[in-house]
């Protein structure tokens, strides 16, 4: 008996003590419908195209990041008021400790091998100012802006919304009538508009190398080379390991 409200008393109290963690706050909030209309796993990337809130930038407004903008622009970012347009950034962010569930991934090496793990600490990626804003909601900090675009102003209206409605409708037509052949054709359509075919690692890169380099260094990693002035050459090297680690 003694044992059994020992036990009870423990439970008491670590049921206080996650409630008052601000991740449970923040869940308490959601209903389950949110997480039903938001969840969209067949047509993730369309969905994301589709929905009115969605944020497109206008090419032409956009200008460079510099070194002088870092102070005022990670302070919007922590007191969550930047509102002007959008941005692509490469930031530095921290996660802390307690903080259970993070937004992204992080892509990064691990003994040579790319991952994307969910983890803690100080984490440097490049990021869309909407994800920035997300990490900051809930509970992790920028420290530093490394560099990037910013765009003054977005599409008011994503230009993307009625092409999505008649491929996505035109796909549950050939989903209808078991047509497996067109419903996947519309859905690489779909993707592609998404950039979902652009994606690959980069697996070679150009380095300036020198005619001793050439000389003594030339092996099968060399896809191509051109010569330049000064007895340098431009080499196209393959490189095994995928993306590189970052300096």
């Amino acid at each position: 008996m003694i044992t059994e409200m020992k036990i009870s008393k423990k439970k008491i109290y670590i049921n206080k003590k996650l409630s008052d963690l601000r991740l449970h706050k923040i869940i308490r909030k959601i209903e389950l419908i949110h997480l039903l209309w938001d969840f969209d796993a067949v047509s993730l990337y369309p969905s994301a195209m589709w929905d009115e809130k969605s944020i497109y930038p206008k090419i032409e407004t956009g200008y460079a990041f510099t070194n002088d903008m870092n102070d005022e622009l990670v302070e919007k970012f922590n007191n969550q008021t930047f509102i002007q347009g959008s941005a692509i950034l490469k930031v530095k962010y921290f996660y802390p400790k307690q903080l259970i569930v993070q937004h992204l991934p992080v892509k990064e090496k691990v003994h040579k091998i790319e991952v994307n793990r969910m983890r803690n600490g100080y984490i440097t990626q490049v990021l869309t100012s909407v994800d920035i804003q997300e990490i900051v909601k809930i509970g992790g900090k920028i420290i530093q802006i490394y560099e990037g675009v910013i765009y003054r102003e977005n599409f008011k209206v994503s230009p993307f919304r009625k092409v999505i409605n008649k491929l996505f409708e035109l796909r549950q037509k050939y989903k209808n009538e078991n047509n497996d052949v067109m419903q996947l054709l519309v859905k690489l359509i779909m993707n592609s508009l998404y950039g979902e075919f652009l994606r690959k690692d980069i697996l070679e890169s150009y380095q300036c190398k020198s005619e001793m380099w050439m000389m003594t260094e030339y092996d099968e990693r060399v896809l191509d080379y051109q010569k330049i002035n000064h007895g340098n050459y431009i080499v196209k090297l393959k490189d095994d390991e995928g993306l590189q680690d970052e300096v």
